[in-house]
């Protein structure tokens, strides 16, 4: 529909609908993986200690977790630990060395590979190993949602990061996300008729 064809306007059954594509993404939809636990995960850190000591409701609401490439001392039994026991973990966020985004991936890829994940980390090859796993396209808070739908289906990937202008990521676009925003539009338009 609105996605296929990028239309920006429907005419037809008496209803007339101006789509708002060109409104920012981030004031058309609630972004994913907003709530994250950021810093280091490492047992030198005392980290696991901090995992265990949070509420359920806390660990049921975190869906991000933040890594940096190149860094030294994670315990791949830690992101294990991490990605058991927080259920709602999706996504895990990578960083550089200055703490700058560099990309996002799906915790469900890592289930299995942690310790490659935590090798990968500490000699700074993450982009590299993991290479098919990660997003590195981005959107910002000021891109338009029929521009973002327009980089997800361009580069194939199914959500986007949203980043703001310190270039930290705020939350995710997912593609059903957005498309579902547009289909709701067109349904309350279509119910005021």
């Amino acid at each position: 529909m609105f996605t296929g064809g990028y239309i920006s306007s429907f005419k037809g059954f008496g209803i007339e609908i101006e789509a708002s594509l060109k409104e920012p993404v981030e004031n058309r939809i609630t972004l994913a993986a907003r709530k994250a636990i950021v810093g280091d995960i490492s047992e030198q850190k005392g980290t696991l200690a901090h995992l265990y000591e949070l509420s359920e409701e806390e660990k049921n609401s975190i869906e991000r977790l933040q890594f940096k490439n190149k860094y030294p001392s994670y315990a791949s039994d830690a992101v294990k630990q991490y990605l058991k026991i927080l259920p709602k973990l999706e996504y895990i966020e990578l960083l550089d060395d200055k703490s700058k985004f560099i990309g996002v991936m799906l915790a469900s890829d890592l289930l299995g590979k942690e310790e490659q994940f935590v090798t990968s980390l500490e000699s700074g090859n993450i982009l590299i190993d993991f290479s098919k796993l990660i997003v590195t396209h981005y959107v910002d808070s000021n891109t338009s949602a029929i521009d973002t739908l327009d980089r997800m289906r361009r580069n194939n990937e199914k959500f986007l990061p949203l980043l703001n202008s310190n270039h930290s990521m705020e939350g995710v676009v997912t593609e059903s996300s957005l498309e579902k925003s547009i289909a709701d539009e067109v349904l309350k338009a279509s119910n005021k008729s």
